[in-house]
């Protein structure tokens, strides 16, 4: 599912998560991974924690994040 647009700022993502129920300003932060199953983001709306998120690769070579509440 397709939930938002992001654009690269550093090793950060911004922009905007949008679903059904809310629309929401969001920043996809990269933080240092304490081991192999750790986040790779947390996920944040202004100074509050919403989720983290891990990077993915597709099996034709795309990057993509997955979320998590």
């Amino acid at each position: 599912m397709f939930i938002g647009n992001f654009k690269p700022v550093g090793d950060n993502f911004t922009g905007t998560i949008k679903t059904l129920t809310f629309k929401i300003d969001a920043v996809f932060e990269s933080i240092e991974k304490k081991s192999e199953k750790s986040p790779d983001y947390r996920v944040t709306t202004g100074n509050t924690d919403i989720g983290v998120a891990w990077k993915k690769t597709s099996e034709v070579g795309n990057a993509y994040l997955i979320p998590l509440p």
